[in-house]
């Protein structure tokens, strides 16, 4: 996945889910999982506009 690679690659080279009728049956838990790891994580965080923000 190189940029100088970007022309030689194949079409659909990373399908991390596959695609069409036999898709990973696991993908709509795996990102539904993913979403919600990330929003647990940012409600730890407290976010401000600080005064060099234009």
């Amino acid at each position: 996945f190189n940029k100088e690679n970007k022309d030689t690659q194949e079409p659909y080279t990373f399908l991390p889910f596959g695609s069409g009728p036999r898709n990973c049956i696991g993908m709509r838990f795996a990102l539904l999982s993913l979403k919600v790891g990330i929003v647990s994580l940012l409600q730890n965080f407290s976010f401000q506009i600080c005064k060099q923000t234009p």
